[in-house]
């Protein structure tokens, strides 16, 4: 039994950063190549990650062949600018 094998439903939270890919990894070496249909990756896109975060997340998904859903942080409408 290794640590990486998920028994879904679960989700799988990418930072965009080395780590996050390498847990990606195992991850997908534990499942055989790629996820069960109830096992999600999500990418959370703030709109403050420097270009090469988004770049390393499109290039993980592609390499490996696996989805990765996009979460973009959009502004609700009225909400003030100063909103957090």
């Amino acid at each position: 039994m290794t640590p990486y094998q998920i028994t879904g439903p679960a989700q799988i939270g990418l930072s965009g950063g080395r780590t996050s890919g390498y847990m990606t990894r195992r991850i997908l070496d534990a499942h055989g190549g790629s996820l069960s249909g109830d096992v999600h990756a999500f990418f959370q896109n703030t709109g403050k990650e420097v270009e090469e975060t988004l770049e390393f997340v499109h290039e993980m998904s592609d390499r490996w062949a696996f989805p990765v859903v996009w979460m973009k942080w959009c502004r609700e409408y009225g909400q003030p600018e100063d909103a957090p």
